[in-house]
């Protein structure tokens, strides 16, 4: 123990706070004000609901399953008599059984009659125009053949062919991330004081606030960046949430740090993001910066955006101390978040009006529950650790003298100072990716 004065003891803050990312980020805003937490660590850490999982090996599969309703892009048509012979731009394609309908684009139904990989023969059964068999328009080069069910026989029902898709497995490993503070005679002895709320007081030197903060900015600007997984056995790193969205299916489309966007240009991206199937609700979460945020709104200036405040609800699960502001679009709830640490070039580099490279980017998640592959469902996003716990680890290595400013009788080195060591192993993971939008410079 430390005496502070008149015998008062008290033990540095590290040793009772806990390594959770809550605990320790708010206890770095506490001691450092300028520190930035960022919206989205705030908003995952309520989302989550603790939402945690424990690996036996760092690197891991997750399974997303993609819309899989089946329907065969066209390469080529080829007459055989009264059919035709539809040949699949993917060889492999095989998800259309034989007696189901086939619907063109032009309205007319063809009858699997025939099929092997990569190609369907189709008979002709109706067209609304009133054809009574097929005319070149239909079933053409570079259009859809889209499943219609089966043409059910009420005479000779037989059984069906099955069609089971699976999804689409996505490799992952959990990486680590060290940082280490070196406190001397002089730092311990010299300390600053936290009155906690039960009134008893804690030290913590600068050192090692600065340390903690450093090792969360550092876990920040490696999530959020494009990063793609190493599964080097020595140094593994996670694939980033950034790089997930980029390369697990989900859209992508840049925006230049200092461009602005059209109110056309932005809703067809939108519509794009909606095609792809990859969420079932209604809510959107858009976190950005506040170039993004300004342009946002002056593009929609004319349309209703309103201030929702600081209680909210997301992903059905109530969300507090995070200001959205809220928009309607395409059926979607859209909600909007600025977060303060797109906006720091120090992090993400300066643009040309001298702005943040990111300030200009937004990332909008869809929060609808994600199937899994045992038929569940999980938050849409999940945290994934390996090891003993899920939090930030923290150890004392002594040298001459203990985290308590005294001196040892065995320690590991003959340095007047000891070490505060602090260890991480734990990836966030966005359970169906497919729901992730990125707009902006990624």
């Amino acid at each position: 123990m430390i005496y502070q004065n008149s015998n008062t003891s008290t033990q540095s803050a590290l040793d009772f706070l806990g390594g959770t990312d809550k605990a320790v980020e708010q206890f770095v805003i506490q001691l450092s004000p300028a520190y930035q937490r960022p919206k989205l660590s705030m908003l995952l850490d309520q989302i989550e609901g603790g939402t945690v999982k424990k690996m036996t090996n760092r690197q891991f599969t997750i399974f997303r399953q993609d819309n899989d309703y089946p329907n065969m892009t066209i390469a080529s048509r080829i007459s055989q008599g009264a059919n035709l012979k539809l040949v699949a731009t993917d060889s492999s394609f095989a998800a259309i059984a034989k007696g189901n309908a086939v619907y063109a684009a032009s309205g007319a139904i063809g009858k699997v009659v025939d099929k092997d990989n990569g190609y369907i023969v189709v008979s002709f059964v109706s067209n609304p125009n009133g054809n009574t068999s097929f005319v070149s328009a239909d079933f053409a080069a570079n259009e859809e053949a889209i499943d219609g069910g089966d043409i059910g026989n009420i005479q000779d029902r037989q059984s069906k062919e099955t069609i089971f898709s699976l999804p689409d497995p996505y490799l992952n490993i959990i990486g680590t991330i060290n940082a280490t503070a070196q406190i001397t005679f002089e730092d311990v002895n010299t300390k600053t004081y936290i009155t906690n709320i039960d009134g008893q007081s804690y030290y913590a030197t600068q050192k090692e606030v600065q340390t903690l903060e450093r090792l969360m900015q550092q876990w920040v600007k490696r999530q959020l960046s494009d990063t793609p997984a190493s599964f080097n056995s020595n140094e593994p790193i996670g694939a980033s949430l950034v790089n997930q969205a980029k390369s697990m299916g989900g859209t992508y489309v840049p925006l230049g740090a200092t461009s602005a966007f059209s109110a056309s240009t932005y809703k067809n991206i939108f519509r794009e993001y909606i095609s792809k199937g990859g969420f079932t609700s209604n809510e959107v979460i858009g976190w950005c910066g506040a170039d993004y945020m300004a342009n946002f709104q002056d593009t929609f200036e004319d349309l209703h955006i309103k201030f929702v405040g600081v209680n909210n609800t997301v992903g059905g699960q109530s969300v507090k101390g995070i200001d959205f502001r809220e928009y309607a679009y395409a059926g979607l709830s859209i909600k909007l978040m600025h977060d303060p640490i797109m906006d720091n070039a120090k992090m993400w580099g300066t643009a040309s009006n001298g702005h943040s490279k990111r300030s200009n980017s937004c990332v909008f998640m869809n929060t609808s529950p994600a199937k899994n592959e045992n038929g569940g469902v999980s938050p849409f996003a999940c945290s994934y650790y390996f090891g003993e716990t899920a939090d930030i680890v923290s150890t004392v290595v002594e040298g001459m003298i203990g985290s308590n400013g005294k001196y040892v009788s065995k320690g590991s080195n003959g340095k007047k100072a000891f070490t505060r060591e602090f260890t991480y192993d734990k990836q966030e993971v966005f359970m169906n990716p497919r729901g992730i939008l990125l707009h902006g410079t990624f």
